[in-house]
């Protein structure tokens, strides 16, 4: 496992109440996805939902989340799921 940064360590540090929205805000390359997974691991009771833009990016992210109760999905699988093909 790599160790979190100072940013990264006060992001999985938060004390968040049940059913809060955490909303991180970094630029390409920062290592939003490698926070989001040590948070996960950290906090294995919650169900967490990645929502990612492409299929090859959600394959990856469930390799990455697999420890975790994490949900791994594209935006386009949760339209579809919601509204069928029309």
């Amino acid at each position: 496992m790599i160790k979190p940064t100072l940013e990264q360590q006060h992001i999985i540090d938060y004390k968040f109440k049940k059913d809060s929205i955490i909303k991180i805000n970094a630029g390409a390359g920062t290592g939003k996805s490698s926070t989001l997974v040590m948070f996960a691991e950290n906090y294995p009771e919650l169900d967490m939902l990645y929502i990612v833009f492409a299929k090859a990016v959600q394959m990856d992210a469930e390799n990455k989340f697999k420890n975790t109760s994490t949900t791994c999905r594209t935006g386009h699988s949760m339209a579809y799921g919601a509204i069928g093909y029309k």
